[in-house]
């Protein structure tokens, strides 16, 4: 026992204890009355704590109430190790604060690498925020099969999955699917562009497309049969319905600028062509595998003009031909021209047999 200062200065020290616990204590009853033990003299050697033991605390740094400081003083290159060789290394913190855990690289990177698996689980967020202008996070797989890269955001379907981004750009070199109970792809004011050089393909239920500007669907043609077709299959009750409320002359235009039209060329037997509205002003095209029921009618059911159905050639000729039937000209009007046929030159008649013209009228 000493009551004051001890000082052993020795070239050499040991101090060796067997067969039962030791410790070297330092009491302090005021402030500052450190217990340093250093290795001094700038040469190649180390200062060593080791442990033979062979319990979980085999060795122990602990403090009851203050923090614990490690410090690296040296040069670059000259790092701070901590290796678990055999064993994990386990950083626990049971302090409920935000930075209960805090790894901090004020001039420089953090490196993690894992021979195999890295795991972070939170029992709340989980936050990666990059600072600088030009600073990016990148999540990289090199992964050659199976899912390189999952994010699950699947706990329910209420569940959020959200991406914020000035311009998003995904690449994939493979085939991409996104499936989902619905996808909303909106655009702004901006286009929205699907590209590609194969061909795209649209499957649905049903398509409703609603455009507020001029819109046009364009085949540009580079050889033969290349046709852009607008159809209709399966043998129910369906159509293909064309509308348009505009009011212009051309509200509906079918033109061919270059080639012929072909109308219903298909069209079945039984079956009827009808242009205009029913019961109005109607062209009706019915074909029919039986010859006396194919016919062709024009028909203008209410007009009452003289000009009710008008057939001009206005610079040459007109030839109405009958087969080998007849030609019949039908006037049912009770005016006194019912049956008007004017001519500004000749009238010529020809039969090959008797021309008959009666009339029933007594005067």
């Amino acid at each position: 026992d000493a009551a004051g200062l001890v000082a052993i200065d020795s070239v050499g020290l040991s101090i060796d204890n067997a067969g039962t616990a030791a410790n070297i204590t330092s009491t302090a009853d005021a402030d500052a009355e450190d217990f340093t033990i250093a290795l001094a003299g700038a040469h190649d050697v180390s200062l060593i704590l080791s442990s033979t033991g062979t319990a979980a605390d085999a060795l122990q740094i602990t403090t009851t109430a203050g923090g614990i400081d490690i410090t690296n003083g040296g040069a670059s290159g000259e790092d701070l190790d901590i290796i678990g060789a055999l064993s994990a290394v386990n950083i626990n913190s049971a302090e409920a604060t935000t930075d209960a855990i805090n790894i901090d690289a004020t001039g420089g990177s953090i490196d993690i690498d894992a021979a195999d698996n890295i795991t972070i689980d939170a029992a709340d967020n989980i936050t990666l925020t990059t600072t600088s202008a030009d600073g990016n996070i990148s999540l990289v797989s090199a992964d050659t099969s199976g899912t390189a890269i999952h994010l699950d955001g699947d706990a329910n379907a209420a569940s959020v999955v959200d991406i914020d981004a000035g311009i998003l750009d995904i690449d994939v070199t493979g085939a991409a699917t996104l499936d989902a109970a619905g996808v909303a792809i909106g655009a702004g004011s901006a286009e929205l562009d699907l590209t590609t050089t194969g061909t795209l393909d649209i499957n649905a239920n049903a398509l409703d497309m609603d455009l507020t500007d001029s819109s046009a669907i364009t085949l540009t043609s580079s050889e033969a049969a290349e046709d852009l077709t607008i159809e209709q299959v399966g043998a129910n009750d369906s159509s293909i319905l064309i509308l348009a409320a505009g009011t212009g002359t051309d509200a509906i235009k079918i033109d061919a600028t270059a080639g012929d039209m072909l109308i219903a060329p298909s069209l079945a037997n039984g079956k009827t062509l009808k242009l205009g509205p029913t019961s109005a002003t109607e062209m009706v095209f019915t074909p029919s595998g039986t010859a006396g029921n194919e016919k062709i009618s024009l028909i203008n059911t209410s007009g009452t003009a003289d000009d009710a159905i008008k057939i001009d050639a206005v610079a040459g000729g007109l030839t109405l031909a009958a087969g080998n039937d007849s030609l019949i000209i039908d006037a049912d009007g009770t005016d006194a021209d019912a049956l008007n046929i004017d001519s500004a030159g000749g009238i010529d008649v020809d039969a090959a047999d008797e021309i008959v013209i009666t009339t029933t009228s007594a005067d």
